[in-house]
Formats: C-alpha cells, sequence, structure tokens
C-alpha cells in the first residue's frame, strides 16, 4: 500500500490569498510583514503562515456570517491571536482595519470581527493582570 500522509509545513495552497485580498500580495506589504515581525529571523515558512492566518481570518468570517459554529468562532480568534503574538500590535490592527473594514463592505463581518476583537482584548487584559 502507498500511503501518503499529510505534512503541512509542505501543502502547498492552490491560493492562499484570494482575489478580495490582493492588496496583501504587493511587494512593499510583504516587506512590512517581516520588518513588524517579532522574531528575530524571518523565514519563507513565516510569511506563508502569515498569509494563511490572513486566508483563514476571511474564511472563518463567511462562516460565521451564514451560521454560528463555535468551533469556527474558535478558529477566528486563534487565527487573530497568533498575529498580536507575532507582529506588532499596531500592524495587525491596521491589517485587520484595513482589509476586514475598508475592503469587506459586511456589516456582519465587521460586527462578528468587532466581538471578537473585543473578547481577546478583554481575555488578554486580565491574563496580564
Amino acid at each position: 500500500m502507498n500511503e501518503t500522509k499529510y505534512n503541512i509545513l509542505i501543502y502547498d495552497h492552490k491560493k492562499i490569498i484570494i482575489k478580495d485580498l490582493k492588496n496583501f500580495s504587493d511587494d512593499d506589504f510583504k516587506k512590512q510583514i517581516v520588518l513588524n515581525s517579532k522574531k528575530l529571523f524571518f523565514s519563507q515558512y513565516d510569511l506563508k503562515l502569515f498569509f494563511i492566518h490572513i486566508r483563514n481570518i476571511n474564511l472563518c468570517l463567511n462562516k460565521l456570517s451564514k451560521k454560528y459554529k463555535s468551533t469556527t468562532e474558535t478558529s477566528l480568534k486563534n487565527s487573530i491571536i497568533f498575529l498580536y503574538e507575532n507582529y506588532l500590535e499596531s500592524f495587525v490592527d491596521s491589517v485587520i482595519n484595513h482589509y476586514f473594514y475598508v475592503t469587506s463592505k459586511d456589516d456582519i463581518k465587521q460586527e462578528i470581527l468587532n466581538k471578537i476583537t473585543q473578547l481577546i482584548w478583554n481575555e488578554t487584559k486580565f491574563q496580564k493582570l
């Protein structure tokens, strides 16, 4: 039997960044990602991981705007937390504000994102105290 094993490190999406998120694939933006990273060493994999989380946020918002699922909400929270943990806060705020508020013109998605972001801030604020 020839069994293929799934490996997240070598898995390649055909389109990580969808057409709606094309402003994230600009070369200047990629430089901003590297400059705003909290890591000392930034690899190609880190860049790909950033885009995968952006894609996940977009997918989760689309799913949550149609039907609520706690697992989808958790996935959305985890992606946003990942961004805040690995990139400068002001950069993540600008990314979320730029795409998820300006580009996305769906009020339901904006409400969901506001709620989740507020939950994350409340949880992390009390953890630091």
